[in-house]
């Protein structure tokens, strides 16, 4: 296996800003009239996938698998947070779990990220769909501290985000601490969770976070904060799923300790 150079934030902020340019060019939304159809569209088309779908391999076409992470992601968010609860993406890329979200009956919906492509595309989606989608511009290193403060007492979701920070997972929560979320949600690989000699998934999963050199510390960092009194976590679960057998994310999810609120 050959290593990859190290990955830092402004490779992958490079690597995100050419990516969305070039999916911002095709439009993709725009072969769905409406939120149902747009569930299915991703970058892969329409070509048949080899998945992970509840920890089980899958040979399935690419609108049926999104249509069935769509339903997932739902069931998710439906089983903690109403309909009006406000929620904010950060590093929303295209904005696919906005529509995913918003299908699922979420309406207030923010998508920020670090990238000029992913902002106009989620202006883009949200002229498209007829919906008061918000977009916006967030750093988790460098964050604008006005923006910060719009973001108090929402839930906050990263959705592989976090894993392009490796080095910098303390810096990244640190930054939603201090954004005061009534809770934050991940949607992220997690090495902590994996356990290689278990599974052939699970040692895909870890081989490509080692070659990718994502973060490998998401969750010891949440402990470690947890431990300090600064949050408490929720759950942590692995989700099995992924469009390819590799880089299955984790489900975790946390909020900021509150005076006199017992921990769990």
């Amino acid at each position: 296996m050959t290593r990859r150079s190290r990955r830092t934030p402004a490779r992958s902020h490079a690597e995100y800003e050419a990516r969305w340019a070039s999916q911002l060019a095709d439009h993709r939304w725009q072969a769905a009239t409406d939120l149902p159809a747009a569930i299915s569209l991703s970058s892969y088309g329409a070509r048949q996938l080899t998945a992970l779908m509840n920890f089980i391999p899958c040979s399935v076409p690419a609108l049926a698998f999104f249509t069935w992470r769509a339903a997932k992601i739902a069931a998710i968010f439906r089983a903690h947070y109403p309909a009006d609860t406000p929620i904010t993406e950060i590093g929303c890329g295209l904005g696919k779990n906005l529509i995913v979200l918003a299908h699922a009956g979420y309406t207030r919906l923010t998508g920020l990220d670090p990238t000029n492509a992913a902002i106009q595309a989620v202006q883009e989606q949200a002229a498209w769909f007829k919906r008061p989608w918000q977009a916006g511009r967030l750093d988790l290193l460098n964050p604008d501290p006005a923006t910060l403060e719009q973001l108090a007492g929402q839930v906050l979701f990263t959705n592989h985000v976090i894993e392009q920070l490796p080095g910098h997972t303390r810096l990244a929560l640190d930054c939603l601490l201090r954004a005061r979320p009534a809770e934050v949600i991940h949607i992220e690989p997690c090495a902590e969770l994996l356990a290689p000699a278990r599974s052939a998934a699970d040692l895909a999963s870890w081989l490509h976070i080692i070659a990718a050199d994502y973060q490998r510390t998401l969750l010891t960092t949440l402990n470690d904060l947890a431990a300090q009194g600064r949050l408490e976590i929720l759950e942590a679960r692995l989700l099995g799923y992924s469009p390819r057998l590799a880089n299955a994310p984790a489900l975790i999810r946390w909020r900021p300790a509150q005076p006199g609120r017992a921990a769990r």
